[in-house]
């Protein structure tokens, strides 16, 4: 599931106008739902780069929902934090 949802947050994460540094990096944290709805999303982790900051936290907007949570997971919602850094 961990690697579902990165791939989906990566798929909508437009970074053609970012003009970051390599050691530029931001955090984002979210709630997701069983259901796979993702709220309470922000910037936990500031890169100092509004454009980054702001293209980081669009994505994981952009994606929702995910899919439901796994079967086996037993909490009604996990917390997530992503860290979101550009590569040249």
């Amino acid at each position: 599931y961990v690697d579902l949802m990165r791939d989906r947050i990566s798929q909508h994460w437009l970074t053609a106008d970012v003009r970051a540094t390599p050691t530029q990096k931001c955090a984002v944290s979210f709630t997701i739902g069983r259901s796979g709805s993702i709220t309470n999303v922000q910037v936990s982790q500031t890169s100092g780069n509004y454009l980054l900051d702001t293209s980081a936290k669009r994505a994981v907007l952009d994606t929702n929902p995910l899919p439901a949570l796994p079967r086996e997971f037993t909490q009604n919602e996990a917390t997530v934090e992503l860290w979101f850094q550009v590569h040249q």
